[in-house]
Protein backbone atom coordinates (compact mmCIF):
# COMPACT_ATOMS: atom_id res chain seq x y z
CA UNK A 1 0.00 0.00 0.00
CA UNK A 2 1.42 3.36 -1.00
CA UNK A 3 1.45 6.11 1.60
CA UNK A 4 0.23 8.73 -0.85
CA UNK A 5 -2.02 6.65 -3.06
CA UNK A 6 -4.12 8.79 -5.36
CA UNK A 7 -1.79 11.79 -5.41
CA UNK A 8 -0.47 13.03 -8.72
CA UNK A 9 3.16 11.89 -9.29
CA UNK A 10 4.59 15.39 -8.76
CA UNK A 11 2.85 15.81 -5.39
CA UNK A 12 3.75 12.25 -4.39
CA UNK A 13 7.41 13.01 -5.06
CA UNK A 14 7.26 16.27 -3.07
CA UNK A 15 5.51 14.63 -0.12
CA UNK A 16 8.00 11.76 -0.07
CA UNK A 17 10.89 14.24 -0.20
CA UNK A 18 9.46 16.22 2.75
CA UNK A 19 9.01 13.07 4.83
CA UNK A 20 12.65 12.12 4.21
CA UNK A 21 13.76 15.65 5.19
CA UNK A 22 11.76 15.40 8.42
CA UNK A 23 13.25 11.98 9.15
CA UNK A 24 16.77 13.39 8.64
CA UNK A 25 16.03 16.37 10.88
CA UNK A 26 14.78 14.07 13.64
CA UNK A 27 17.86 11.87 13.31
CA UNK A 28 20.16 14.92 13.48
CA UNK A 29 18.40 16.21 16.60
CA UNK A 30 18.74 12.82 18.26
CA UNK A 31 22.45 12.84 17.37
CA UNK A 32 22.88 16.36 18.77
CA UNK A 33 21.09 15.37 21.96
CA UNK A 34 23.34 12.34 22.29
CA UNK A 35 26.42 14.57 21.87
CA UNK A 36 25.21 17.15 24.41
CA UNK A 37 24.36 14.67 27.17
CA UNK A 38 27.96 13.66 28.05
CA UNK A 39 28.97 17.34 28.17
CA UNK A 40 26.07 18.15 30.49
CA UNK A 41 26.90 15.22 32.76
CA UNK A 42 30.55 16.28 32.88
CA UNK A 43 29.54 19.81 33.91
CA UNK A 44 27.25 18.44 36.62
CA UNK A 45 30.01 16.20 37.96
CA UNK A 46 32.45 19.12 37.96
CA UNK A 47 29.97 21.23 39.93
CA UNK A 48 29.44 18.45 42.46
CA UNK A 49 33.22 18.10 42.93
CA UNK A 50 33.52 21.85 43.43
CA UNK A 51 30.70 21.82 45.97
CA UNK A 52 32.32 18.92 47.85
CA UNK A 53 35.57 20.92 47.93
CA UNK A 54 33.74 23.92 49.37
CA UNK A 55 34.13 25.97 46.21
CA UNK A 56 30.65 27.47 46.25
CA UNK A 57 29.10 30.90 45.79
CA UNK A 58 26.24 32.46 47.70
CA UNK A 59 23.01 33.17 45.87
CA UNK A 60 23.77 36.90 45.95
CA UNK A 61 27.25 36.37 44.43
CA UNK A 62 25.76 34.33 41.62
CA UNK A 63 23.19 37.04 40.92
CA UNK A 64 25.95 39.66 40.86
CA UNK A 65 28.04 37.62 38.42
CA UNK A 66 25.10 36.61 36.25
CA UNK A 67 23.22 39.90 36.32
CA UNK A 68 25.49 42.91 36.78
CA UNK A 69 23.84 46.00 38.26
CA UNK A 70 24.05 47.87 34.96
CA UNK A 71 22.05 45.12 33.26
CA UNK A 72 19.51 45.08 36.09
CA UNK A 73 19.06 48.87 35.84
CA UNK A 74 18.51 48.63 32.09
CA UNK A 75 15.99 45.84 32.62
CA UNK A 76 14.16 47.84 35.30
CA UNK A 77 13.92 50.85 32.97
CA UNK A 78 12.66 48.81 30.03
CA UNK A 79 10.06 46.93 32.07
CA UNK A 80 8.65 49.81 34.12
CA UNK A 81 5.20 51.02 33.16
CA UNK A 82 3.19 53.98 34.31
CA UNK A 83 0.00 53.20 36.14
CA UNK A 84 -2.79 55.75 35.82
Amino acid sequence: MQMFAGLPPRLHKQATKRIHEIDRAIAMRQYEDAMERPLLLAKIKKGLRQADAGQTLSHDKVKQKRFPKSAMRAFAKSSSTAID
